[in-house]
C-alpha cells in the first residue's frame, strides 16, 4: 500500500467476480456478478442488490461435504450438482423485502482474498 501512495496509485474498492448459484428467493438462475466491497455495503453487480454490511448476519465457506440435510433441500439441484472440493461462499443476508434471511451461495474466483475482507467489514459495522 505504501508503494502504491508512492507512486501515485489510489486504493480501489475491492472487487471479486464470482458465479451467483442460487440461495436468494428474487434470482433462482445461476449468473456471473461481480462482488464490490464499497466502505458501508456489499453490491452485487449484475444482480441490482446492495446490502449494508449490517444486514450480513452469517459469512461461510462450505464444500458438498458440508452442506446440511436442510441446504440440500432448500437448494434443490444446485446443492446436489455442486463439485465435491471447490470452496463456496455463503452469505446469509438479511432480506427486509421478503422478511426473512437469504442464504446467497458464490463461487468466488479469489474466495481466500473475498471472505475475509467482508468478514473485517461485517465486524466493523457490527460494532460501530
Amino acid at each position: 500500500m505504501v508503494a502504491d501512495v508512492v507512486f501515485g496509485k489510489k486504493d480501489k474498492t475491492p472487487e471479486f467476480k464470482a458465479e451467483y448459484l442460487g440461495g436468494h428467493s428474487a434470482f433462482p438462475k445461476k449468473r456471473d456478478v461481480k462482488l464490490i466491497l464499497e466502505p458501508d455495503q456489499l453490491v452485487i453487480e449484475k444482480m441490482d442488490r446492495t446490502f449494508p454490511y449490517k444486514q450480513i448476519k452469517n459469512i461461510e465457506n462450505m464444500t458438498k461435504d458440508k452442506i446440511s440435510a436442510k441446504r440440500v433441500i432448500l437448494l434443490g439441484v444446485i446443492g446436489a450438482l455442486w463439485k465435491k472440493e471447490k470452496t463456496y461462499l455463503v452469505l446469509t443476508v438479511e432480506d427486509p423485502v421478503a422478511k426473512k434471511d437469504q442464504d446467497m451461495i458464490f463461487d468466488v474466483e479469489k474466495i481466500e482474498e473475498a471472505q475475509p475482507l467482508i468478514y473485517q467489514k461485517v465486524a466493523a459495522a457490527k460494532v460501530g
